[in-house]
């Protein structure tokens, strides 16, 4: 069994649906990964970029192709190989393959607005934040913080029936 690994980035282009002379659907898009560390001086500079030509196939990648689109972050999960091909210039090239099992587009809270002296949109309750319990107390999270008191249809059981 070959290993699989899961990637998350987001959508350089946007992808484009194609289909095999047998009339099996693939879909075609790039995700780049940025890499970078800190210089002599403590400032981040970026030392180059993996790209990663992803193909996704059959229905999934029909479906993909209607909700799928250039910036979207999504998480992949496939299997990777180096393919190497020869470029129209006669030299030999490589890039990384990914055959997507699965791809998922991920939610993101926004992020904060700029130039509003850090007042983005705030998640959560601010005024009324959750509280933790006392030492010793264990949380109940579906109470809303209030003590309950359960029938779990005969009065007597003080387990639930699963």
């Amino acid at each position: 069994m070959a290993n699989t690994i899961t990637i998350t980035g987001y959508i350089a282009q946007e992808p484009e649906l194609r289909f095999t002379q047998s009339g099996k659907a693939v879909l075609n898009f790039s995700v780049p990964e940025n890499h970078g560390r800190k210089d002599q001086n403590g400032q981040w500079e970026q030392t180059g970029t993996t790209w990663r030509s992803v193909a996704l196939w059959g229905d999934d990648a029909e479906y993909a192709a209607e909700h799928l689109h250039k910036g979207d972050l999504v998480q992949i999960t496939g299997r990777e190989e180096l393919q190497e091909f020869q470029r129209k210039d006669g030299t030999q090239g490589s890039k990384l393959a990914f055959n997507a099992f699965q791809v998922a587009k991920v939610l993101k809270a926004p992020r904060q607005a700029q130039g509003q002296g850090g007042q983005g949109q705030q998640w959560g309750n601010a005024q009324n934040p959750p509280q933790r319990p006392a030492q010793g107390q264990q949380a109940d999270p579906w109470s809303g913080g209030q003590q309950q008191s359960y029938d779990w249809g005969n009065g007597q059981d003080e387990n639930p029936p699963f």
